[in-house]
């Protein structure tokens, strides 16, 4: 039997971006469905075994080791790597035991690091935000994040883009990269939740009638205040309207942006049409989604929708901003609307309920089973190229 391909995977648990911690599993998941023979050694680079251990749980996978691995450095060592980038141009600390990893590749390679030959590095680059949306981030985060993307096109050995238009903006910004290019559209893997009762969920979470569904982190870009503002034109003709959000309510870059949103929904007077849940249970969320008349994804900017493929996998209706991304994730199932437009969105959900269920069946295990095969399809061409 041929030796198994070995994968370096980093992982952190973060709730401040659960989509990144996501990723990493739906990943697992996804390369489960291959055949025995062709499944990769994965070894699991993170600095809480207990996560690990966890991870090995949930996903079953066969073939997953752990190695410690700390993610962030301390204020010394980043202290001493600016010093060191001005005068040496190169870092003195890098995050822990990369060096000695017995890997073939790494993924996803971290963007600042000094990349090295030993093991073949494949970086991720969610999205270009700070190109398209310059105001939501300090000058400071722009060039840190632009030195990071130069560093992947000149060092690394590829780099994945989740969508084919966040590659587009790669190769207008760095035409000169030395790197290779990957464009992996990554499905999600849901765990069960048929034993759940929908009465119990909304018992708990006071969903008295059918909403509408918003589970979004509560970042800027994530545009809930046009979702607020479209539902105080909507309940003049549709009283009953009801808006359920999820997710964490943190916004590292706008301070107290959470609370303006609150703060709006009172003063228009909407308490009683608006729910805002905060970061629930995935196996809740789900359900949630499910059930609802229509999810509502009003992003300004994505790079790959989680939402988007969560909605897909479960089968319901989307009603997404209409940007260039979105476009390309979905093709059925999906209403677009403006997404500086309050009133388009007002008239799409003023809509009767039944006009969302008329829905195209997706089998969504075949876009699971594209995701491994092109995950591997990537590995086997940055380990051999």
């Amino acid at each position: 039997m041929a030796q198994r391909v070995k994968v370096g995977l980093i992982y952190s648990y973060d709730e401040n971006w659960i989509g990144g911690t996501y990723y990493i599993l739906n990943l697992i998941h996804a390369l489960q469905t291959l055949e025995e023979k062709d499944k990769p050694e994965i070894t699991i680079f993170t600095d809480n075994q207990e996560r690990f251990e966890e991870l090995k749980h949930i996903t079953k996978y066969s073939y997953l080791k752990f190695e410690n691995f700390n993610l962030r450095l301390n204020r010394f060592q980043t202290f001493s790597n600016r010093v060191s980038k001005k005068i040496f141009k190169r870092n003195i600390f890098n995050t822990s035991n990369l060096k000695n990893a017995t890997v073939d590749v790494l993924y996803p390679s971290p963007l600042n690091i000094n990349f090295f030959h030993k093991i073949k590095h494949i970086a991720w680059i969610p999205d270009f935000q700070e190109i398209h949306l310059p105001d939501l981030f300090s000058s400071e985060e722009i060039k840190n994040r632009y030195k990071s993307h130069q560093n992947v096109a000149r060092n690394a050995d590829y780099v994945v883009f989740s969508s084919e238009d966040a590659q587009k903006d790669f190769k207008n910004l760095f035409p000169k990269a030395t790197c290779h290019t990957f464009v992996l559209k990554f499905a999600v893997t849901h765990p069960s939740i048929e034993q759940l009762s929908f009465k119990n969920i909304q018992y708990r979470y006071k969903l008295d009638r059918p909403y509408f569904f918003s589970p979004n982190q509560f970042w800027t870009h994530k545009n809930h205040i046009v979702i607020i503002e479209a539902l105080k034109i909507a309940i003049e003709k549709r009283p009953e309207l009801l808006i359920v959000f999820s997710g964490k309510e943190f916004d590292n870059r706008t301070s107290g942006h959470v609370e303006k949103l609150k703060n709006l929904v009172a003063s228009y007077k909407l308490e009683n049409n608006v729910c805002f849940l905060g970061f629930i249970p995935r196996e809740d969320q789900l359900l949630i989604l499910r059930n609802a008349i229509a999810i509502i994804q009003p992003s300004l900017f994505e790079g790959w929708s989680t939402v988007v493929e969560d909605t897909k996998a479960q089968g319901n209706s989307l009603i997404l901003s209409d940007i260039d991304v979105h476009r390309e994730q979905v093709k059925n199932n999906v209403t677009f609307f403006n997404p500086e437009q309050a009133d388009e969105l007002a008239e799409i959900i003023i809509q009767d309920k039944r006009g969302f269920k008329s829905k195209e069946i997706l089998d969504y295990s075949a876009v699971v089973k594209t995701f491994a095969k092109d995950f591997m399809e990537l590995v086997f061409k940055a380990s051999t190229y």
